[in-house]
């Protein structure tokens, strides 16, 4: 084998087995990385999507899709996606921010203003947002947890 050639060998694994299905099955570069993304993927490895996304490396809808899954399986896709993926923490001691709680504490927030700005006491404007928003939960959202969301949310001025 020539030099040239010798430099032109493809070094990862996933790397070769692209350079494979592109000379065995005649796929192009991206049909082909997509099936080796998805080929690992089954087996529980995610080095060959981070690789090639890191590359540039556009993956079709499908792996997007296939990921998605992985990261929130249905039940009963187990045949399907036989691995999934989890978020842990790397080095953050407790437990991860709910990114649901903070939207839902700037809109309290946000209503309990809009209904001062209309003229209710402040009291008054608590009492109504948890008295709202405790209609949809099988108990009321307490009054200090509303003016807590208040207190944490509020516009500056």
């Amino acid at each position: 084998m020539s030099k040239a050639e010798e430099n032109d060998l493809p070094g990862k694994a996933w790397d070769i087995r692209v350079d494979q299905l592109m000379r065995k099955a005649n796929a192009s570069q991206q049909v082909a990385r997509d099936f080796v993304i998805l080929e690992w993927l089954l087996k529980g490895d995610t080095v060959p999507f981070t690789a090639f996304v890191i590359q540039g490396h556009s993956p079709s809808v499908e792996i997007i899709r296939y990921v998605a899954l992985m990261m929130n399986p249905a039940k009963g896709t187990d045949e399907i996606v036989p691995y999934a993926l989890e978020v842990s923490s790397r080095g953050r001691k407790g437990r991860r921010p709910d990114p649901e709680i903070e939207v839902r504490g700037k809109l309290t927030a946000q209503y309990v203003e809009r209904l001062m700005k209309e003229g209710k006491s402040y009291d008054e404007a608590l009492f109504e947002v948890a008295e709202v928003l405790g209609e949809g939960f099988d108990s009321d959202i307490p009054r200090d947890t509303t003016e807590k969301d208040y207190k944490r949310y509020k516009s500056k001025p």
